[in-house]
């Protein structure tokens, strides 16, 4: 199921995106999203968007968001 996740963000939108926790828990996963812009407020409409799609996806309940923006 994870798997079906993974690919339909990534045909969907420009983002790097991969399983990165609880890989050996049964029912839940940790899924690390990354996109890189030159404007601080299109990564973050970028990745509300791929958050909507899994959601509205309902094929996995998403519990917990966190996001982290690195500017350098």
């Amino acid at each position: 199921m994870i798997r079906k996740v993974i690919d339909r963000v990534r045909h969907q939108f420009n983002v790097a995106i991969s399983e990165v926790g609880d890989n050996d828990l049964w029912q839940r996963a940790q899924i690390g999203i990354c996109t890189v812009s030159n404007d601080r407020d299109i990564s973050i409409q970028s990745l509300d968007k791929v958050i909507d799609f899994i959601e509205r996806m309902y094929l996995v309940e998403v519990i917990h968001t966190e996001m982290e923006i690195l500017t350098l």
